[in-house]
């Protein structure tokens, strides 16, 4: 029992913070730490930086519009997650003329259970995942259990901007 303890005490937590993101209900100068303390826009989201082991949860049945492009990376020990919270539709993001998701040059991301599109006429990716040339690839992107629709690139595009993989 007390090594147990003590591991517990020393141990690092597997997550870090967990941010709550609401489209209708949220209000940015919140804390974002629960669902009564709620964001509410992208622009809050891209305008952080996250640190390893945090979550960003959009509220599901929310709709939003414009770019979400979260900054930070995590670790492969500790991933950002990007994903949802609560009952209903999926969270929903369409990207306009942009990415409705965009990362870029960053690391350990799962990003998880979201719907997003853009504008057909944009040339834009819906979820874009992409280094530069020549920059040292991806440590742990995980893309699983998305939508991608309507988009004016790839629904789903990973890779160095140039090349890569896709999925429509």
């Amino acid at each position: 029992w007390f090594l147990a303890s003590a591991l517990a005490l020393f141990s690092p937590p597997l997550w870090g913070a967990r941010y709550h993101v609401d489209s209708s209900a949220g209000d940015d100068a919140r804390t974002g730490l629960s669902p009564d303390q709620a964001w509410r826009s992208l622009q809050k989201v891209s305008g952080t930086t996250f640190q390893p082991g945090d979550e960003i949860l959009l509220k599901r049945g929310g709709r939003w519009q414009g770019t979400l492009h979260p900054q930070g990376s995590g670790t492969l020990e500790k991933p950002i997650r990007l994903g949802a919270y609560g009952d209903g539709p999926r969270a929903f993001i369409d990207g306009g003329s942009g990415p409705a998701i965009l990362i870029h040059n960053q690391d350990a991301w799962i990003i998880e259970g979201l719907e997003v599109t853009n504008h057909k006429d944009s040339g834009q990716d819906a979820l874009k995942v992409w280094a530069a040339p020549r920059r040292p690839h991806y440590r742990f992107i995980r893309i699983r259990d998305c939508v991608a629709h309507d988009a004016g690139g790839s629904g789903i595009h990973v890779g160095d901007g140039t090349i890569g993989w896709s999925e429509h």
